[in-house]
């Protein structure tokens, strides 16, 4: 079970118009259900497409392979710490750390 929802719109060129799609992602309101790109610009089109290329890595494994990433990893700890957000501690006895999870 996923601790996050997402929406997916796929599209082979997105500067043509095309029907609404039905992609499956887990979810029931599918964004692409209420949004569509058929009255954008071509100009704003070929923007959308730009920025949407990007593949965000999944896992840690996939993230920690990029310069990017790491740098962006090292930047929020990094801003975690400066503005006191925890106190590194030892756990009392018989007591379990609260677990945490990165999303990239």
């Amino acid at each position: 079970m996923l601790d996050y929802f997402y929406y997916s719109a796929k599209t082979k060129d997105p500067t043509s118009p095309s029907p609404l799609q039905n992609v499956p992602s887990g979810n029931r309101y599918l964004i692409v259900n209420y949004v569509t790109c058929e009255k954008f610009s071509s100009v704003h089109k070929k923007y959308l497409t730009a920025i949407t290329k990007i593949l965000e890595p999944r896992h840690f494994h996939e993230t920690i392979q990029d310069a990017n990433w790491r740098e962006a990893i090292v930047m929020e700890i990094k801003a975690l710490e400066e503005n006191k957000t925890w106190t590194l501690t030892d756990l009392p006895q018989g007591k379990k750390p609260n677990k945490c999870k990165w999303v990239y």
